[in-house]
């Protein structure tokens, strides 16, 4: 996968989190849909492929979009609004399986959790009756909370109440920022507008405190030719531009721009990731 990406160094500031690798737990959360939880999930799996760690897999979501993209096996936890309002504790039993993912991940690779929308709430009212920080603290596994979130008002907001919920629940947690910017940069607001106000107000006394990751957009748009097709980013960057050609109908210079564009994105992302988790 790495002959497939671009040649190319970044130089980062990001200080990398004093975490190993074979003993942690990864959780991506930002109590909005849309902000690309599953994207950065995404992006942190293909970096732990391309440099051979273990990784233990769980969703929960009502989307499976994990378990269609990768060939591991995915934990995927459904929510059922039917169900859990005439069975209330029936909320809290199907976390039940995340406690034996993450403490049978402990010493054996990266346990990565992708909580989906309006799910870090539930989840984390369930940590707590649970104990799940002092299960963690009982495997000294390293806690990495990614707080995703984008230029959008209500994202940031929710940012902010994602960082404190995490962290009540987990204390062990370390959080990092995650900017997606498939939909625009922080950097590009105008100052004093509603949403460079928000972001200031809610998010500035963290980013301070926290590292911050950039996910950048995919050039061209490239990825979505292939979001139906349910395939990761470092699966399109190995293909052949034969094998894009048949998925997307396009010419083979487009297909070959296209794989790139993808291959780009991961590097730039992978880059990242690799210096927060200390791989570089």
């Amino acid at each position: 996968l790495r002959s497939h990406m671009p040649n190319r160094s970044h130089r980062m500031s990001l200080k990398s989190l004093p975490v190993d690798l074979n003993n942690t737990v990864v959780f991506t959360t930002g109590n909005k849909g849309g902000v690309g939880k599953t994207t950065v999930t995404q992006g942190v799996l293909d970096t732990l492929l391309l440099n051979s760690i273990p990784y233990f897999v769980a969703q929960v979501d009502r989307q499976d979009r994990l378990a269609q993209m990768n060939q591991v096996e995915v934990l995927t936890i459904l929510s059922d609004p039917e169900v859990t309002t005439i069975d209330p504790e029936s909320e809290f039993r199907r976390f039940g399986p995340l406690m034996d993912l993450i403490i049978g991940a402990a010493g054996q690779g990266t346990a990565v959790i992708d909580l989906g929308a309006n799910e870090l709430d539930r989840f984390c009212a369930w940590a707590k009756l649970s104990d799940l920080d002092g299960a963690i603290g009982d495997t000294n596994q390293n806690v990495v909370a990614l707080v995703v979130f984008n230029a959008e008002e209500q994202s940031i907001v929710e940012s902010r109440k994602s960082i404190e919920a995490i962290l009540d629940a987990l204390s062990l947690a370390q959080v990092v920022l995650v900017e997606n910017q498939r939909f625009g940069r922080i950097s590009d607001l105008a100052p004093g507008s509603d949403i460079a106000v928000a972001y200031e107000r809610e998010l500035g006394p963290f980013v301070k405190r926290y590292p911050k990751v950039t996910v950048p957009a995919v050039r061209g748009n490239s990825y979505q030719r292939f979001e139906h097709r349910r395939l990761s980013f470092g699966a399109v960057a190995v293909m052949s531009p034969a094998q894009i050609m048949g998925i997307t109908g396009l010419g083979m210079a487009d297909a070959r721009i296209a794989r790139g564009d993808i291959a780009k994105w991961l590097e730039v992302v992978s880059d990242q990731f690799e210096h927060l988790l200390g791989l570089k």
